[in-house]
């Protein structure tokens, strides 16, 4: 899939770009998880995007996170980019 800037803002067109857990982050659900079974406690994942971004929330989940949070907002549309 093209990945696309908007010529007119120099930032990511999201339309464009599948929302995706990346390695890191999925390793640090993965390590969460293992101390979970060790301490107990729970797990609750963070993300801020456009709504298609609960892909990541939900894959986290299925990795073992509890709960996940989406930040959404056109207000921080390019805080990331």
């Amino acid at each position: 899939k093209i990945i696309k800037i908007n010529p007119k803002t120099n930032t990511l067109d999201r339309r464009s770009a599948p929302a995706i857990l990346n390695p890191y982050d999925a390793h640090a659900v993965q390590e969460a998880v293992k101390i979970r079974g060790k301490t107990g406690g729970s797990i609750s994942v963070l993300s801020m995007g456009p709504p298609q971004a609960t892909a990541v929330i939900k894959k986290s989940i299925e990795i073992g996170a509890d709960r996940g949070y989406l930040l959404t907002d056109r207000a921080f549309a390019g805080a990331d980019t």
